[in-house]
């Protein structure tokens, strides 16, 4: 386990790669957190990132299993996304900017996406996931071109979730 000093704000590059046994980081105020600072960290239990964390690096997670974390900007959105970590839950209620005009995709080795949309609206927001379990509360995306939600996700939830679009809202491609 490793406890970090309130006057802590960043985690740099590669800080903990590799760490087979971490299970529990604490503490401090972080802000920024470095590519592959967490890299192949198994033993990691579930990791809560607050929304004062304003940049991550790539592959920041990769390979770990679990991520929640509360997005304070679109950047942090992308970095978890590509993080490498196999189950996100990824919360928008304190987003601070627009992810009008966005995709969001997952890669093919995200097993799990969870979007809490903080029930605001985004405008041609497109979500794209191959995760075998896609859940999607709480968001109401207004599109005007394109299929603002396309999943091949064998498992979909959607919960409180509007979505508005002038042609087909969503395609559902699971195999099962």
């Amino acid at each position: 386990s490793v406890y970090l000093n309130n006057g802590i704000t960043s985690i740099p590059d590669g800080a903990f790669e590799n760490c087979k046994e971490l299970k529990y980081v604490t503490g401090g105020e972080i802000t920024s957190i470095g590519s592959r600072a967490f890299k192949n960290c198994p033993s990691l239990g579930k990791l809560l990132l607050s929304d004062i964390v304003t940049n991550m690096g790539e592959q920041a997670f990769y390979g770990d299993e679990a991520l929640e974390i509360v997005a304070s900007t679109p950047a942090v959105v992308d970095s978890a996304i590509s993080s490498g970590v196999k189950s996100l839950k990824l919360d928008l209620s304190k987003l601070n900017g627009s992810l009008d005009n966005k995709t969001i995709e997952t890669p093919d080795t995200m097993s799990y996406l969870e979007i809490d949309g903080g029930e605001k609206t985004y405008k041609n927001l497109k979500i794209v996931s191959n995760a075998e379990t896609t859940k999607i509360n709480y968001i109401t995306i207004d599109s005007n071109s394109g299929i603002p939600l396309e999943l091949s996700s064998e498992n979909v939830e959607l919960g409180f979730s509007t979505i508005k679009s002038s042609g087909l809202a969503m395609s559902l491609k699971a195999d099962t």
